[in-house]
């Protein structure tokens, strides 16, 4: 179990590590398109394009997830003169790389893995297929050489280097021959300078790395023992590479890390997941920064674990922020997937909301009632989307006084987030929520009980986007005031009212 209070120490310190990445880059395209029946031309599916989406993707992925969790980070890469190439270095800007050290190749073509993502009456998407615009040929001696030389200008100061290998071409089509990742790795140690590696075909070219990634299918290729299971794997990797640590991630089993000292087996959160494309990069920098941090192996890799659960939380490939991370590891996992701060809610409401109606209510929620239960079933009805707001504990016994909550954040979280007709929960530490209204812009806020519209929070804000307040009565006038009284009088033993 990973301390609240110990995690936000480490993922503060993540802030300001400088990072090298190098690697394979691609670009990641979604495009979002909508049922429209049967194509006239044959008997096949026929979809309605409504937006496309860019995102770094391999080693763009990476480095824009250790960004994101506050490192400063250079990208070192190899993209063509082309369209694809040219979104890349625009996207490596906005999320605050370092794209100096891009390497145009005027003879290559920028690699894109394109998914079609199919969305249905309820607004979620699920990939249909995937196209992949592949390169055709490995990067000449003389774009390798321009590389190193970038990699090598950026090492001064560096705090680690990551080299993502994501070439999966039996032809060898990736920027990192063995011969440039034996120099890099031979540059940075001989500096003193970790060194992070991932491959997806050719881990033995990282021998003397650091810390070695790699996934389940890789795993299995370099003979992952059934009867002994990863862990075993993960040592004889560590010895055979000359690695401190050996990672090997297991989807929805969690991750193993392999040390010359022993074997730590840290399971995955029970999360929804929407979308596992992202999940290892956000393992492998919340986990690379967690060992920068001062983290030991099991508290890294937990971190790693807890930020690929976040990831799997969203469709298509984005980053995992440090916020996120600490309200996930603030809460234990709870929440199923639909639990996010007001800043990460505040973004994925941004996407949806011209197209969904979005529906706010908040509230304590303590000792949760059937008369809660029909207020955020009516409230659904209101439109497309349920947001619930919690007071957190804190906020709860500044409004409430000692005492309470009866229940905590956590398991008041857990009991929100199960119910089916609430999509997405987030908690506020302040008096009301009149922050969390003012990001989120919703289009009706809904209360429940004996308010009238003028005392609800956030009423001028709403309507002045055009929006409404609803007041529900509770059913059957259950209160938690009420319940409270009732457990007093009967742990006193007189009749309860």
């Amino acid at each position: 179990m990973l301390d609240p209070e110990r995690a936000r120490a480490l993922i503060e310190g993540f802030e300001g590590r400088r990072v090298v990445v190098a690697g394979d880059v691609y670009l990641d395209e979604y495009v979002h398109c909508r049922p429209a029946g049967v194509s006239p031309e044959m008997p096949v599916l026929r979809a309605v394009e409504e937006r496309v989406e860019h995102a770094l993707g391999a080693a763009g992925n990476v480095a824009a997830s250790l960004a994101a969790l506050g490192a400063q980070v250079a990208l070192a890469a190899v993209v063509g003169a082309d369209d694809a190439g040219r979104r890349i270095a625009e996207l490596a800007g906005a999320a605050r790389l370092d794209v100096d050290s891009l390497v145009t190749d005027p003879d290559r073509r920028t690699g894109v893995f394109s998914r079609i993502v199919l969305h249905g009456a309820t607004g979620a998407g699920h990939h249909q297929i995937r196209v992949d615009r592949e390169v055709g040929a490995a990067p000449s001696a003389a774009v390798r050489a321009s590389l190193e030389q970038a990699v090598d200008a950026r090492l001064d100061g560096a705090d680690a280097v990551v080299l993502a290998d994501y070439d999966e071409t039996a032809r060898r089509l990736g920027v990192l021959a063995p011969d440039l990742a034996g120099a890099l790795v031979e540059r940075a140690r001989r500096r003193g300078i970790p060194v992070v590696a991932t491959s997806r075909r050719h881990p033995e070219q990282f021998a003397g790395a650091e810390h070695l990634f790699v996934n389940r299918e890789e795993a299995r290729r370099l003979g992952l023992p059934a009867e002994q299971g990863a862990g075993a794997l993960a040592r004889r990797l560590a010895a055979e590479g000359r690695h401190g640590l050996v990672t090997i991630t297991l989807g929805g089993e969690g991750a193993v890390t392999g040390t010359a000292d022993g074997v730590h087996e840290i399971p995955a959160l029970p999360v929804r997941v929407v979308d596992p494309c992202g999940a290892g990069d956000a393992l492998l920098a919340a986990t690379t920064l967690a060992r920068l941090a001062g983290a030991d192996p099991d508290e890294a890799t937990r971190l790693g674990v807890h930020a690929a659960a976040l990831a799997v939380g969203f469709v298509g490939t984005r980053p995992v922020t440090a916020p996120e991370l600490v309200n996930l590891v603030r809460f234990g996992g709870a929440g199923a997937g639909k639990l996010h701060d007001p800043e990460s809610l505040g973004r994925i409401l941004d996407g949806l909301r011209g197209s969904h109606r979005i529906v706010f209510t908040n509230g304590f929620f303590d000792l949760f009632h059937s008369g809660h239960v029909e207020l955020l079933r009516q409230a659904r009805a209101l439109g497309d989307l349920l947001v619930v707001a919690l007071n957190s504990d804190r906020s709860t016994r500044e409004n409430k006084g000692e005492g309470r909550p009866v229940l905590g954040e956590r398991e008041r979280v857990e009991i929100i987030s199960s119910l089916e007709f609430v999509d997405y929960v987030t908690v506020f530490d302040e008096l009301t929520p009149i922050n969390v209204i003012r990001r989120l812009r919703p289009h009706l806020i809904v209360k429940g009980g004996s308010y009238r519209p003028e005392e609800v929070v956030g009423k001028d804000l709403v309507e002045s986007r055009g929006g409404r307040v609803v007041v529900i009565p509770y059913a059957g006038r259950v209160t938690t005031e009420k319940l409270i009284r009732s457990i007093k009088a009967a742990s006193d033993g007189t009749r309860p009212e």
